[in-house]
């Protein structure tokens, strides 16, 4: 859990599934946390390394359709990105069950519009002139839609109230809720068990390398 908070995002997804289980721990659930220490040996190596140059901060928000078997409900997953490295992130299981995967990508942005409004809102106090929305990046269209207009209404009015707050949050010009493709969404791992050398394509890309020691 330290390591996951502090330097490897790449473990948080299966570091969060794990944590489900705590109170109630099998033998398949240690052997999951004795997988999770054996890529951690594997990878030592490997830490956070942000880049020389300056860019602006990104959030990519994602989700897994009723992805858990147990209560079909789903997992949201976000990241910020900044100077080409990783500054906040989060895998976590949604606390409804989500009907559609519009709902689901629906509210794993509202939990990914908290931290970036907190982010939004502490650069300003490190540069005062940056006042533009901080980019909030999805891969389903029917979300950002409803994030810009309740048009769909018949289809989502069963929706917490609570999740609403991204779509409050775009028309405050807080965020901006853009598109993107799934092949370059960095919240993917966050949100589900990925093939080798997808994993391996994405950790590099949210700033997970190997570093030189000091």
């Amino acid at each position: 859990m330290y390591l996951m908070l502090s330097t490897r995002p790449d473990i948080a997804f299966a570091v969060n599934q794990i944590s489900q289980f705590c109170e109630n721990p099998q033998q398949a659930h240690w052997n999951a946390v004795r997988r999770i220490f054996s890529y951690l040996k594997g990878t030592r190596s490997h830490g956070l390394r942000y880049g020389p140059s300056i860019t602006s901060p990104t959030g990519y928000s994602d989700y897994d359709y009723a992805g858990d078997a147990d209560t079909r409900k789903s997992t949201s997953g976000f990241i910020f990105t900044l100077n080409g490295g990783t500054i906040a992130w989060s895998s976590r299981r949604q606390q409804c069950v989500s009907t559609s995967t519009t709902e689901a990508e629906y509210v794993a942005a509202s939990e990914a519009t908290k931290e970036s409004v907190w982010l939004r809102r502490l650069l300003m106090e490190i540069v005062p002139e940056r006042k533009q929305p901080l980019p909030l990046m999805c891969d389903n269209i029917s979300a950002i839609e409803l994030t810009r207009s309740p048009k769909f209404h018949q289809r989502t009015k069963h929706i917490d109230v609570r999740f609403h707050f991204v779509r409050a949050q775009q028309e405050a010009k807080e965020i901006d809720v853009k598109y993107i493709c799934t092949a370059n969404q960095l919240a993917d791992p966050f949100t589900k068990p990925l093939s080798n050398p997808r994993f391996s394509l994405m950790r590099e890309a949210i700033g997970i390398v190997p570093v030189p020691n000091i």
